[in-house]
């Protein structure tokens, strides 16, 4: 905020003049003539006084809801009738630095920083979800392209763990320099910054999976796959890994489906305990998690977000709100319904307390070698590996009691690393001779 009046000063205003002042708990220098006018109002130079002095003397810190701009309107200004000061005052960009301890004057050097928004600001990207849903930000600081500074230990040091919890997967990952966006070094999504009780994670939501159809050309194709244990002597190579295809028969359409969003026992009743959550990039592959998942009582899709509900409320679902784009369907089985493959899960170097690894030892962890889903429990972690054709076993987190982690494996597991709240578990395929 610039006050025009070079001689006003109230107890409820922090007054900065050029030089060093302390304020939020850091020092900072404030620049001389830095603050300018964003309006010249009824014609007048923003330069010229107002006959009490230099038009804008000093500036203040005060909590407002102003937008850039904005004028507040007073009464000696042409259309400046409102109650309030006797002169206006106009809001306006001000450059404040970090000043270091002791010292005074102007211009010293150190970050720029922004001064604190009133309100929680969006990412620039529409590849994320909006900072107000993400969890964990350490103490409000959000940054562009879907970049925030988030408290590490609830995550394992990981942002990869960090951007799953809420569904997205990781781009990138640094620790900053000074409790702000600047990067003081870079890490792997998948590597533990350490030493630090926050890390600057980039997240975005995960990108639709796309199909093709194979040309009919006599051609013969050659495809790398994981081989996948069996109790047999002789392995199997496993076909590559695909949804596997619901019928309808084992679903129905709540109140038509199409448009309907999944209730408890009326249209108010919505509890967070009827369901979990995740991405899928279909009605079908959300088909799928529910065949998988134990109780499944039926599943709500939203095609735009890509979100899956998967429902086990021990009655069902009873009702549905009119909500578009989103359908609602509810499963009791059936015949020709998919039938999981009959698997059993071995440890992986004991299993609990560790985290899986491919053959490359502890750093081999690319995320080439899983993809990731939430799954409330270790249970249904399993579930879901039995439900793809290519799973060579689950690395499973319960995310501190809240949503679950699960890394559903399509490459071989060859080793694990020691990480406490983690579970390893290898699929065996059990022969069915």
């Amino acid at each position: 905020m610039g006050d025009m009046n070079a001689n006003y000063f109230s107890h409820s205003q922090y007054l900065m003049r050029d030089g060093q002042r302390s304020a939020f708990s850091s020092d900072w220098n404030i620049m001389p003539y830095t603050f300018k006018d964003s309006y010249a109002i009824n014609g007048h130079d923003p330069q010229s006084s107002t006959g009490f002095g230099v038009k804008i003397d000093f500036v203040y810190f005060e909590q407002t809801p102003l937008e850039m701009g904005q004028v507040v309107d007073s009464k000696i200004w042409t259309n400046c009738n409102k109650a309030g000061s006797d002169h206006c005052a106009v809001s306006g960009d001000i450059i404040l630095s970090g000043g270091g301890g002791g010292g005074g004057g102007g211009g010293g050097g150190g970050v720029t920083t922004a001064p604190a928004s009133t309100t929680t600001p969006r990412p620039t990207s529409s590849s994320c979800a909006a900072f107000d849903e993400w969890p964990d930000v350490d103490n409000g600081v959000t940054c562009s392209a879907c970049t925030a500074l988030v408290l590490s230990a609830p995550h394992g040091g990981r942002c990869d763990i960090f951007c799953s919890s809420f569904g997205h997967v990781c781009i990138a990952a640094a620790e900053e320099q000074d409790e702000n966006c600047q990067v003081k070094y870079t890490s792997e999504c998948n590597q533990e910054i350490t030493g630090t009780s926050d890390m600057l994670c980039t997240c975005e939501r995960p990108r639709p999976t796309t199909t093709s159809t194979a040309p009919t050309t006599a051609t013969t194709t050659t495809t790398a796959t994981a081989t996948i244990t069996t109790r047999t002597i002789a392995a199997t190579t496993a076909a590559p890994e695909t949804t596997p295809a619901v019928a309808e028969g084992g679903f129905q359409p709540v109140d038509g489906g199409a448009g309907r969003a999944c209730r408890g026992a009326s249209l108010r009743d919505n509890s967070a305990s009827y369901f979990w959550k995740t991405e899928a990039s279909s009605l079908d592959d959300c088909k799928g998690l529910c065949v998988a998942t134990p109780d499944c009582v039926g599943v709500e899709y939203g095609q735009k977000n890509q979100r899956c509900e998967v429902w086990t409320r021990q009655e069902g679902i009873g009702a549905s709100a009119g909500v578009n784009g989103y359908t609602c369907l509810s499963y009791k089985g059936g015949r020709d319904a998919p039938t999981a493959r009959p698997v059993e899960f071995e440890q992986v170097d004991g299993g609990e307390g560790r985290a899986c690894r491919g053959a490359g030892g502890i750093s081999d962890n690319k995320p080439s070698y899983y993809s990731i889903q939430h799954a409330a429990s270790l249970e249904v972690c399993k579930g879901l590996c039995a439900a793809s054709q290519s799973c060579t076993g689950i690395e499973w987190w319960d995310n501190n009691n809240q949503q679950g982690r699960c890394e559903v494996w399509s490459s071989p597991i060859g080793s694990s690393k020691k990480v406490d709240g983690f579970t390893c578990l290898r699929a065996i395929v059990m022969s069915t001779e």
